[in-house]
């Protein structure tokens, strides 16, 4: 296996938002105090050209910093695009809580942690991840699960074709809370005194809603109703899946792997790079 390193600070005013793309491999972002942003990257694979071809390239404007890994030389044209070999390459970005957040991927997941301003998850092929985030942002994944957990989302639209969705997240009554998979389950957990009103459809899955609402229909599959004095609007739709609506920290718990990996971070035992990978491995 070859490898390759890189490394860079940046230095980011109040005005820059941050994006960052990567072709196949995963993207860590953690949320750090101050202003610095810290760029780490290692690319690997069996052939020395395929990494000598692959880089990591950083743009800034005034208002927008870009970090984006980019085949080079002959590979710029023959590469990823045509069906040629693709360098793993693992993002490790440590950035200010209060950065605007943008991440694509096309094969790896994402994991963010801690910000504030979260505003776009995507990736093609892998699992999305986002913990103690906020802001109003859009979560898209073509094949892979979607996981939220203890989000303050003021708004949030969820797409996902083959994977399941559990998002946790208190409700702001003036948002809109959007959640679709074509083909997986979806878990909408929420604090039981939100006030929002509630739609859930599923084409051949169950609804089993444990929160008490007010003028509750149900018809088919097909359940709506008014949690506390209504206000956000939820819509939850699923093609194929049952769809479950809990209250948070009830509904949701961690599959006993993830538990074990949560404590080594804890305990110093691991890094949470470390925990990323082991949990992309346990994952598939």
């Amino acid at each position: 296996m070859f490898n390759k390193f890189f490394q860079r600070e940046i230095e980011l005013t109040d005005n820059q938002s941050l994006i960052i793309k990567n072709l196949n491999g995963p993207i860590e972002l953690i949320s750090c105090q101050g202003n610095t942003l810290h760029i780490e990257a290692k690319i690997s694979s069996n052939n020395q050209k395929v990494v000598d071809e692959t880089d990591v390239v950083v743009e800034e404007t005034s208002n927008q910093v870009t970090v984006q890994v980019e085949p080079t030389g002959s590979r710029r044209l023959w590469g990823w695009r045509s069906g040629g070999e693709s360098a793993r390459v693992d993002l490790l970005i440590k950035a200010p809580q209060w950065v605007s957040l943008r991440a694509k991927n096309l094969n790896g997941s994402i994991r963010t942690v801690g910000f504030s301003r979260l505003d776009e998850l995507k990736s093609m092929n892998g699992k999305l991840e986002a913990e103690g985030c906020s802001g109003k942002p859009i979560l898209k994944a073509m094949n892979g699960r979607i996981v939220a957990r203890s989000c303050s989302f003021a708004g949030l639209e969820v797409k996902a074709m083959n994977g399941s969705l559990t998002i946790e997240t208190t409700i702001n009554p003036n948002g809109n809370y959007r959640l679709k998979s074509m083909q997986g389950e979806i878990e909408f957990l929420i604090p039981r005194s939100s006030n929002a009103f509630i739609e859930a459809k599923s084409m051949r899955g169950e609804i089993d809603c444990q929160l008490q609402l007010k003028r509750l229909k149900r018809s088919g599959f097909r359940l709506s109703g008014t949690l506390g004095e209504g206000g956000a609007k939820v819509e939850l739709k699923s093609m194929s899946g049952r769809i479950t609506i809990a209250e948070s920290g009830e509904g949701y718990h961690l599959a006993p792997e993830e538990e074990l990996i949560a404590k080594m971070v804890k305990e110093g035992r691991i890094t949470e790079d470390e925990a990323s990978k082991l949990k992309e491995a346990i994952s598939g």
